[in-house]
C-alpha cells in the first residue's frame, strides 16, 4: 500500500474546503436569482387582477410547466425572451 503523505492530505484537505465555498456561493446565486425573478414578475404582474393566492399559483404552475417543455433553442427563434440583464434592469 502506498503511503498517503502529509502533502496530498493538506491538498485535500484544501479542495474539501473549496467545494464547501463553491457549494455556498451556488445558494447564495440560486437565492439571488430567485429573488431577482420574483421581483421581475410582480413588476409585470397586476396584483388587483388576482382574486386569490390560488389563482397566482395556477399562473406560475403553466409558467413553469411551459418552462419546462420549451426547446433547448427556442430563445433563438424568438427575440421577446428576456435577458438575465434585462431582468436585472428591471429589478431594479
Amino acid at each position: 500500500m502506498a503511503k498517503i503523505k502529509k502533502s496530498d492530505i493538506t491538498k485535500l484537505s484544501q479542495l474539501e474546503q473549496q467545494i464547501e465555498q463553491l457549494k455556498g456561493q451556488k445558494k447564495k446565486q440560486e437565492a439571488q436569482l430567485s429573488h431577482k425573478i420574483g421581483v421581475y414578475f410582480l413588476n409585470k404582474l397586476d396584483l388587483d387582477m388576482i382574486n386569490s393566492s390560488d389563482e397566482l399559483y395556477k399562473v406560475m404552475d403553466k409558467v413553469i410547466e411551459e418552462f419546462k417543455n420549451a426547446k433547448p433553442n427556442s430563445s433563438d427563434e424568438n427575440n421577446e425572451d428576456l435577458t438575465e440583464n434585462e431582468i436585472n434592469q428591471n429589478s431594479k
